[in-house]
């Protein structure tokens, strides 16, 4: 839509790194608010309870802590790129596009597994540094850098959304989860309410959308 539009670079990249930062918090609330409920289940071993403090605690280590190791591969992932440029010539800049992909599961992974924090958090913050400061290095062949992620963004958000819509339409169709004709009312009423607010954001953004486009 961005693009059909003629909205600038600048603008599309805020709106899409935006949408990447709001994922990320929503995952770490979700971490945090489901080891809640499961310590309040009791179930040994899962969840844990938290007071005010230590939830807010848990939070800045999830978010600023992801945020700090996705710096430190960003950095890591220049050094690599300008290594790479000067051993490899214009036909082996595919191993450059290569290394994005390695730094990028091994920044989620350490993340994650590792350090106790937000995995999409510090991909997204890989992914600035390396964007900011790197797009001049990061390969020789920019063209195949850019042809590459924009097929691995949409082969994945396809894929994402087709299995969301296989477990959402299994959970509306059977066992306790089944929607009957009052969970539909509210389906419908909660959809009718977001499209609202979103045409009075858009409505209330239209100088500022003629100023960025």
């Amino acid at each position: 839509l961005l693009n059909e539009v003629g909205a600038l670079a600048r603008l599309r990249t805020h709106i899409a790194g935006e949408a990447l930062l709001n994922d990320g918090s929503a995952i770490v609330f979700f971490t945090i608010f489901s080891g809640m409920f499961y310590a309040e289940l009791g179930i040994k071993g899962l969840g844990a309870t938290l007071n005010v403090g230590e939830g807010f605690l848990l939070f800045f280590k999830m978010s600023l802590g992801g945020a700090l190791i996705g710096l430190a591969f960003g950095f890591a992932l220049l050094m690599v790129s300008y290594l790479l440029n000067r051993r490899l010539n214009f036909e082996e800049s595919v191993v450059n596009v290569s290394a994005t992909v390695t730094v990028a599961y091994l920044c989620y992974y350490v993340a994650e597994s590792f350090a106790g924090t937000s995995g999409v958090i510090s991909v997204v913050a890989c992914g600035v540094v390396s964007c900011h400061f790197g797009s001049t290095i990061m390969a020789s062949d920019q063209v195949l850098m850019d042809s590459f992620w924009i097929l691995v963004e949409h082969l994945l958000n396809t894929l994402l959304f087709a299995l969301g819509g296989v477990i959402w339409g299994n959970a509306m169709s059977i066992g306790v989860h089944s929607f009957g004709a009052r969970q539909w009312e509210c389906l419908f009423a909660v959809y009718a309410f977001a499209m609202v607010i979103l045409y009075r954001v858009l409505d209330f953004a239209a100088p500022g959308k003629k100023l960025y486009s």
